[in-house]
């Protein structure tokens, strides 16, 4: 998995073999493979999931030692393809936000209208109809009032993602939607931690060195003391 990720298809199918040859279930390769282009690889090259999911059905009408051939062609297609975890982290932040923020309610305009009731309410009123538009877009307010200026998904620009970045760029321009350079709220508070780790040993480091040159001094000055005791006991 590692190999593919890392886009070196000789690895990946360097590793494919020896976990056939140690007796490796084929289905569990392929099954990873298949978490794998939508982790790593997303829309970066969204043939991948196809490509990984037919490989994953294939096993099951051949079986093996045909599979392996199978593994083969999708591990190197896998690894020959440009990456992209932006669809990754978006859910990543996505759920963050959640667990943070509770149960926010949707929009009013959003909101289906069945009932007298409902629509006393103003539910539903002002929704806007992608389709009666040009280019069958309009923007409108679709997130909870409380993240209406969150992005979630930042496109790589890379592979097919290029393509998709441009054009939420032209549909959403009041979005600052940026390429995916940024950290997660848990990837910030694990380097805050190890920062805390690091600067705390290093102050105990720093501690025990500065006692320790104490301690020598000390001793420095006491042995100084005693060596001018003896000088003048001896005259």
């Amino acid at each position: 998995i590692k190999s593919i990720r890392g886009s070196d298809p000789d690895a990946a199918v360097y590793w494919l073999a020896r976990m056939l040859k140690g007796g490796e279930e084929p289905k569990f390769i392929a099954r990873r493979m298949v978490v794998l282009a939508s982790e790593d690889i997303g829309n970066a090259d969204p043939y991948g999931l196809t490509m990984a999911t037919s490989a994953f059905t294939a096993i099951d009408y051949i079986g093996m030692p045909e599979a392996q051939l199978v593994l083969a062609q999708a591990a190197t297609y896998l690894a020959s393809a440009p990456k992209s975890n932006a669809s990754y982290r978006a859910i990543m932040s996505a759920k963050e936000d959640v667990e943070l923020t509770g149960e926010l309610g949707v929009p009013l305009h959003l909101r289906n209208a069945p009932t007298k009731l409902m629509k006393s309410l103003d539910y539903g009123k002002e929704y806007k109809y992608s389709h009666d538009y040009e280019g069958h877009f309009t923007e409108q307010q679709y997130l909870p009032e409380e993240l209406k200026d969150k992005v979630y998904y930042k496109p790589t620009g890379i592979g097919e993602e290029a393509k998709i970045l441009e054009r939420l760029k032209n549909w959403w321009k009041n979005k600052k939607r940026k390429n995916n350079q940024g950290f997660s709220l848990i990837e910030l508070m694990l380097a805050m931690t190890v920062t805390l780790i690091i600067l705390g040993a290093t102050m105990s480091l720093f501690s025990g060195a500065l006692g320790a040159r104490n301690r020598e001094s000390r001793k420095t000055d006491a042995l100084t003391s005693a060596r001018a005791a003896l000088n003048v006991i001896s005259r």
